[in-house]
């Protein structure tokens, strides 16, 4: 069995445990289990840690997201996902999102840079229809899924370092470190990136 495929079998069988401890979530549930639970099992799962640390990231010249510390792959299933994401990554600053048509030519780039597309035409007008201001369902709905493709792998603590958020000031920002975000020369402005 190859690695992928034994990493997905484990998740499989772990979210199938959670939901069979969720249904026991009763005071005589827990109580039961734990009773019956190996105390030394018990003491492992309480023991193992969460990763502490930040992972670095990597984004390969084939536009693969990798975590590279926690040997984790992000898949995002929709290409535009992965040009918004790449957008954010890009501006450590944040962007407003009612100012996301500012980006606009940027956003395109990105596109022909992911993307094995390779009508132009069609790229702009994909671009203009999830920035459209009259309509943001369908940038939220990239920045949604982009978001989901980092929790369905970690933990919530640590996707909030990956995840596209809004602060106070309503500004949309990836907290990573840019100083662990590695990106093809091409994606990299001065400063936003390791080479």
């Amino acid at each position: 069995m190859n690695e992928d495929k034994q990493r997905k079998e484990i998740e499989k069988r772990a979210k199938r445990i959670c939901q069979e401890i969720e249904e026991l979530n009763t005071e005589n549930g827990l109580k039961y289990l734990r009773n019956t639970m190996d105390k030394s099992l018990l003491e492992a799962l309480c023991a193992t840690p969460e990763p502490a640390n930040v992972s670095r990231m990597e984004i390969s010249d084939e536009m693969k997201i990798r975590l590279t510390d926690y040997d984790i792959d992000i898949h995002m299933n929709r290409t535009l996902c992965k040009v918004f994401y790449i957008l954010f990554l890009r501006h450590p600053e944040g962007i407003r999102l009612k100012e996301i048509a500012d980006y606009r030519d940027e956003l395109v780039f990105i596109y022909k840079s992911v993307s094995n597309r390779t009508d132009l035409g069609k790229m702009r007008k994909s671009v203009e229809a999830a920035i459209d201001i009259e309509n943001r369902s369908l940038l939220f709905q990239y920045i949604s899924r982009a978001n989901k493709a980092f929790r369905e792998k970690l933990s919530p603590r640590l996707a909030e370092q990956y995840v596209i958020s809004s602060d106070r000031s309503n500004t949309s920002v990836i907290r990573i470190d840019r100083k662990l975000v590695t990106m093809p020369d091409f994606l990299c402005d001065d400063g936003i990136c390791q080479r």
